[in-house]
């Protein structure tokens, strides 16, 4: 077989491997919401070494030398553990396994035994393990999926409009101004001519009441 994985050689198709990545990458797990506190990080330092066959990562963690499976996870296959600077295990060389579902379960019984002590006077509160992770930055997803759009291009429009009231000709403060424009009398004329067709006043004699001044009057 040439250029063929035993895979595809008895499926007659090729294999999805789009979620393989580096082995020994460093890796940052999600905390679910139940296992933490509002200040505690969103996310724990960790290394892949492998893959679950439920589909879900195999993750190890060399602060708390445990090995997790979870499927929340982002993978950096540019960095790797510097295993020189790791300390050495010398109590215990058992690795303990966690799957992600059974630490929620874990951490609801947790706290069902805190209500349960709190009834018992005699009964000594029970002690929260310390959370020790690095604290991870990530851009905002909130945003994703929407097309975004500089300042300029949103304004566009309004540019365009400032534009053409820049070029357009100013009207005239007096009459005297207007009649020296072409267009402009044209228009008035125009004006004039659509209020004698539509009858909007009527010419009375001026009587010795002030009159009500308007524009160029």
């Amino acid at each position: 077989m040439v250029e063929k994985t035993l895979h595809e050689a008895w499926t007659k198709s090729k294999p999805n491997v789009g979620h393989l990545r580096a082995f020994g990458s460093m890796c940052f797990r999600h905390i679910p919401e139940q296992l933490r506190k509002k200040l505690d990080d969103r996310s724990e330092v960790m290394v892949l070494i492998g893959y679950h066959s439920t589909g879900a990562y195999k993750l190890y963690s060399p602060n708390k030398d445990k090995l997790v499976i979870s499927r929340e996870v982002l993978v950096d296959e540019s960095k790797g553990r510097d295993w020189s600077r790791s300390s050495v295990r010398q109590e215990s060389d058992t690795v303990t396994t966690v799957f992600e579902e059974d630490e929620q379960n874990e951490a609801s019984t947790s706290q069902n035994e805190k209500d349960d002590a709190s009834t018992s006077q005699n009964e000594e509160p029970p002690v929260q393990n310390e959370r020790r992770s690095i604290r991870t930055r990530t851009e905002s997803t909130r945003l994703a999926g929407y097309e975004r759009f500089p300042d300029q291009a949103i304004d566009a429009d309004g540019d365009l409009i400032e534009e053409a009231m820049m070029m357009a000709e100013a009207e005239p403060i007096d009459l005297n101004e207007a009649m020296s424009n072409s267009n402009w009398c044209e228009a008035m004329k125009e004006e004039l001519r659509g209020i004698e067709k539509n009858k909007t006043w009527e010419l009375v004699e001026r009587t010795n009441k002030k009159s009500i001044d308007v524009k160029w009057i």
